[in-house]
């Protein structure tokens, strides 16, 4: 999932000797489809893994090798012009050890020196070297210098032994950098989202559900996570890659009646709620832990049921210091329908989504109607989902 709002931030990765230097290569392409310049320096170890070529073809504008140390145009002072975040990735535990003490003796660990803004280590090594009392003891001196140490990931290694060292998933490392070059405008608030569908059982086998990819409610959450919130995801089962990030909180549910439990749950501490989930409004009367047989002549009749009006029920017990936030999937109608919706369930926004021969489910991008309880009336036609998740968030802030 992208976020391709960052026109004008600059990012510095640096490349040490790792075997995983190579996937700085798909961190490179993610930056730069964001809309992020990004430059590079590769240590002489780096090199030896992954030439400086390969970023140059990838989209990074200015690649820097140890063999620039001594250029005349200062290259150890680069970071100081215009940078807005350095990353080292992947940082084997010689870098990230020298980084510690304020060794200076190669490009990287001098432009490291000169670089005054946030700094992110994505360490990259054997599990015995990070368990090493000499790393450990490193990572603790780093973390106490402000600098951001992205914890490795466990699995299998490049040397076949099993254990925690390897670098950590690169989807987790952008968002942390994304996250180091945005503006922290909603830090202290907690937000619950709800997104996906939910399935309802009518045998072991059998459900009624609709095929919502849950990647609207996915986007506010990460939008609201980059901006600094404490983020409560009620998610249903969705195809879509959920990142582990701290703060960053999921609760896998399947039934409207589940995430109706939680919600009610987290609702009273929150300070702003936004259903974007695409709840059954209805679900089939249950016949047992059972696989019907097919084969019966006169065919099969269900009987359905009302499910629960999640946003309603949190709408009731709104306090005035929450903000609540909801949308309309509707087919006709749809301006009237959600301004209905806006003041029968006590919402504070809402966001209209138009059905007929095509579906918003699984889209990338999304043409929606959003109102809000001050008249605001908008129309945002075919926009990224991300995009969109951002808007609603400015939006939000500012009633």
């Amino acid at each position: 999932m992208l976020f391709q709002h960052y026109y004008g931030k600059n990012v510095h990765i640096g490349i040490t000797g790792s075997i995983a230097a190579y996937k700085s290569l798909d961190l490179l392409r993610l930056l730069v489809q964001s809309n992020i310049k990004v430059t590079a320096t590769l240590t002489k170890a780096g090199q030896e893994f992954v030439p400086a070529l390969n970023f140059r073809s990838l989209g990074a504008t200015t690649v820097f090798e140890e063999k620039d140390f001594f250029a005349s145009d200062f290259p150890h002072l680069y970071p100081q012009k215009g940078i807005d975040s350095f990353l080292i990735c992947p940082c084997s535990a010689n870098t990230l050890i020298k980084i510690a003490f304020g060794f200076a003796d190669n490009l990287l660990t001098t432009q490291v020196l000169a670089f005054e803004g946030p700094l992110l280590i994505a360490p990259a090594m054997n599990f015995k070297m990070w368990n090493n009392v000499r790393v450990q003891n490193a990572v603790k001196m780093l973390e106490e210098q402000g600098v951001f140490v992205i914890e490795p990931g466990e699995g299998k290694m490049a040397c076949g032994d099993v254990g925690k060292g390897r670098l950590a998933d690169i989807d987790c490392i952008y968002f942390y950098v994304l996250k180091s070059i945005t503006p922290q405008d909603m830090t202290g608030k907690k937000v619950l989202i709800t997104a996906g569908p939910t399935r309802e059982y009518y045998d072991l086998v059998r459900f009624w559900s609709n095929p919502s990819s849950g990647k609207t409610g996915l986007a506010l959450g990460l939008a609201a996570w980059l901006r600094g919130a404490d983020v409560f995801l009620i998610c249903g089962p969705i195809s879509e890659k959920i990142v582990s990030l701290p703060g960053l909180h999921i609760y896998p549910i399947t039934t409207a009646k589940e995430m109706q439990e939680v919600a009610l749950k987290l609702w009273k501490s929150m300070d702003i709620g936004v259903c974007a989930a695409a709840v059954c409004d209805f679900r089939p009367e249950y016949i047992g832990d059972l696989k019907v047989k097919k084969g019966n002549k006169a065919g099969l009749t269900v009987k359905f049921a009302n499910n629960p009006d999640i946003l309603l029920t949190l709408g009731q017990s709104k306090r005035v210091d929450q903000k609540l936030v909801g949308f309309a999937l509707e087919y006709e109608n749809l301006r009237k329908e959600a301004k209905r919706k806006l003041e029968q369930k006590n919402l504070d926004l809402i966001v209209g989504n138009q059905v007929n021969i095509t579906s918003p489910f699984g889209r990338e991008k999304n043409t929606v109607l959003v109102l809000d309880k001050e008249g605001r009336e908008e129309e945002w036609p075919d926009l990224p989902k991300t995009e969109i998740a951002w808007r609603l968030w400015d939006i939000l802030l500012s009633l």
